[in-house]
């Protein structure tokens, strides 16, 4: 999967042209909380770099999104969580430009998540994940602001939504 992931976000990093200027919203702080994982070059934050954090309880999931966004072409630094509570503390203690959230994880699901997250940050941009979206599941997801609703197979589309939040 990684591999056809790398292959993925390489044919399309390849075919698009990015000059993008975004100051970082990451405020000083600790390293990240018990649960989350700062899994970007490790050269730390650099003036433009968007933060975005990944939570799928998946960690294929999360490495997928994880290359497909490091060789987007943006400057991009990832942070990953495996569920709910591990998302909330690492958003407390980073500052997410993007949060994608899968929707079916134990425990929390991916709206109690949203909920929690835009509590914390109102205008976080969120795109809710799932590998089935139905109307009602939909439904609830507008009422809570969410922005994009991705499949999982659509996580290649993921240099997009940066594309659209440097633009806007």
């Amino acid at each position: 999967m990684i591999v056809l992931a790398v292959a993925i976000g390489r044919a399309w990093a390849s075919g698009a042209s990015r000059a993008h200027e975004k100051a970082s919203r990451r405020p000083d702080g600790p390293e990240c909380p018990d649960g989350a994982a700062d899994v970007a070059g490790g050269a730390g934050v650099t003036d433009g770099e968007m933060v975005v954090l990944i939570v799928d309880d998946e960690p294929d999931v999360r490495a997928l999104a994880r290359v497909v966004l490091e060789v987007s072409g943006h400057p991009v630094r990832v942070v990953e969580a495996a569920d709910g509570p591990a998302a909330l503390a690492a958003a407390r203690v980073e500052r997410p430009d993007l949060a994608v959230v899968d929707q079916m994880m134990p425990g929390q699901d991916g709206l109690t998540v949203v909920a929690a997250l835009t509590a914390l940050h109102p205008d976080l941009p969120i795109a809710l994940c799932s590998a089935a979206m139905d109307a009602r599941l939909a439904n609830r997801a507008e009422d809570l602001g969410i922005r994009w609703f991705l499949q999982k197979h659509e996580l290649v589309r993921l240099p997009d939504l940066l594309d659209e939040l440097s633009e806007g």
